[in-house]
């Protein structure tokens, strides 16, 4: 399926703590898919969600390829 990816931001404690995540949005604008606190570093999951669009990644692979950032960021 055809999607294209974009950043979450999720915000914790009053706004002390901000986390980021990534979405996958169909041809539609619909939601198919939502990983939330992937990261604290905005630009590392910016430049995931760069890949994500450039490669084209389908939404079959997204959670595999969220998992295999967090493991490598850990």
């Amino acid at each position: 399926m055809n999607c294209k990816y974009v950043l979450i931001r999720d915000t914790y404690n009053d706004k002390n703590s901000v986390k980021f995540g990534i979405a996958a949005i169909d041809d539609s604008g619909n939601i198919i898919a939502e990983a939330h606190d992937v990261s604290e570093n905005e630009d590392k999951v910016i430049e995931l969600i760069h890949r994500c669009n450039k490669l084209e990644l389908s939404s079959i692979h997204f959670f595999e390829v969220v998992s295999d950032f967090i493991n490598a960021c850990a």
